[in-house]
Formats: C-alpha cells, structure tokens, sequence
C-alpha cells in the first residue's frame, strides 16, 4: 500500500473485506440450487456414495444438515424474490433471509414479504451498507413497492 494514503487504503479494505464477507451468500444460494437434485433424485449413489451424508462430507467438506439449509435457502428465495434481492445486496443475512416468510416463525407473515422493507430499511442504515466515498460498493436500494 505504498504511495496510497492510509485513509484510502483502509476504505480501499474495507470494501474488499465487504465484499468476500458477502460471497459467502452468493455460494451458499448456488450450492443449494446445485445440491437440490443431487440430494432429492439420489444423485450421491450413482457416483458411488451410500448417503447424501457421506457424499457431502467427502466431496464438500461440509455436513449434510449444512448442505440441506443451503437447499432450504435456494428453494425460499425462488418463492420470494425480495427477499432473494435483499439477500443477495447484503441487506439481510442468511438467518434473516430464512426467518423472513418462515411458517413457523410467529412474527412473519407466511406467504408475505411484509417484513422486508423494516429489516432492509434497518441494514440500509448500517455504516457498511452505506455508500462510501471513493469505493466502488453501492448501498441496497430501496425494495419497497
């Protein structure tokens, strides 16, 4: 970082730290979309594992119940695609992308997205989401309708 002031370089940081942190979404919503037949249609077996389980520990690196609520998350942003948007700008995590239209969550309204525009008005406000001088990062826009 020579010849870069230092407020600049940790702005510079900063957003490129945001955006790996962020990432992580973007692959947990393709594995699950990835993963979905796999696990349902018995795809683990024809390439010689005897459970979705194995399959995923040895191939993936991750567990099973990890890979089913990558499959969990990928299935509710194809039902609300708000939320999904949200998701995917950083203005909801993956637990509040999940809980947002969740049948069994008391406070949402299963079916609605009426609870986006309060969370992602609330992230919006956050100093990482906001737009930053001299960074490429742009803030959520608004998901009101």
């Amino acid at each position: 970082m020579r010849g870069i002031d230092r407020s600049l370089g940790g702005l510079f940081l900063d957003t490129e730290m945001w955006k790996l942190a962020h990432a992580g979404g973007r692959l947990s919503l393709r594995l699950g979309e990835a993963l979905a037949p796999m696990l349902q249609k018995k795809g683990y077996s024809a390439l010689g594992y005897s459970s979705p389980g194995d399959y995923c520990r040895e191939e993936l690196g991750i567990s099973l119940s990890t890979a089913e609520r990558m499959v969990r998350l990928f299935r509710r942003m194809a039902k609300f695609p708000l939320v999904r948007e949200a998701f995917l700008e950083g203005a909801l995590s993956e637990c509040q992308a999940l809980l947002q239209n969740c049948p069994k969550c008391q406070t949402a309204k299963c079916g609605s997205q009426s609870r986006l525009s309060i969370s992602s008005s609330s992230a919006r406000s956050h100093p990482r989401t906001r737009p930053m001088a001299a960074t490429s990062r742009q803030s959520p826009r608004s998901l009101s309708t």
